[in-house]
């Protein structure tokens, strides 16, 4: 609502300081194709300790024209040097997204052991920051849960 005040031959235009003053949000930036990030654990907690703990992860997310994901890489490497790719240790998985977010998850099965699972979230926030999380399960019992902080990679 506006108010019109004419003040000798000057018109002045009052308008309400709350339509001018509001938060917006911020604007994503849209995503590759193939988009990939390396994140570095920041929260472990396991059953037993690893001789040889995750250093970094690369997951790196393939998505088709609808922007829907097709394909989703997951490579660990330990301090070692070693590296383990997911979908190698992991069978019977599954990629899912949350409807309108930058969400993605995965489930799978352990081949060594049909009672172990395991679920992955890549969640990159409102504010631009990604994320990845996993956490696995022994006769659906927590045996771990990992957080790690990310960062995009840009394309070359």
């Amino acid at each position: 609502m506006k108010l019109l005040t004419t003040i000798g031959c000057l018109l002045v235009i009052a308008t309400p300081l709350y339509a001018q003053s509001s938060f917006q949000p911020a604007k994503q930036q849209p995503l590759e194709k193939n988009t990939l990030v390396e994140c570095a654990p920041v929260q472990v907690r396991e059953m037993e300790s690893d001789r040889d703990p995750v250093y970094k992860i690369s997951v790196s997310i393939l998505f088709g024209d609808d922007f829907k994901p097709t394909d989703l890489t997951i490579i660990h490497t330990t301090i070692s040097g070693a590296s383990y790719n997911r979908a190698d240790q992991y069978t019977r998985s599954n990629l899912t997204q949350t409807p309108g977010r930058t969400d993605y998850y995965w489930t799978g099965t352990w081949i060594k052991n049909p009672a172990v699972t395991m679920t992955g979230n890549l969640v990159r926030s409102t504010t631009g920051n990604w994320t990845y999380s996993e956490q696995q399960f022994k006769y659906g019992r927590p045996q771990l849960k990992m957080l790690s902080a990310c960062h995009l990679v840009e394309p070359e």
